[in-house]
């Protein structure tokens, strides 16, 4: 099974993460993309397609429709 490519944060783009997702004025949509990128690190493409209710192909990105 593959594993999704590693993220690796600063310390200055974690706080601009959590800001985003903590913000009321960010958009629903960008708030849960900043939760993912910060909640996902080293995890395979399947965990994390269960973790977040999506298909295998959302989950690593690729086009739904």
């Amino acid at each position: 099974m593959r594993t999704a490519p590693e993220i690796v944060l600063t310390d200055k783009e974690q706080a601009t993460l959590k800001a985003l997702v903590r913000s009321k004025l960010t958009s629903v949509r960008l708030a849960l993309r900043a939760h993912r990128a910060a909640a996902v690190q080293g995890q395979r493409n399947q965990d994390i397609a269960a973790q977040w209710g999506a298909g295998k192909c959302r989950a690593i990105g690729a086009p739904t429709a």
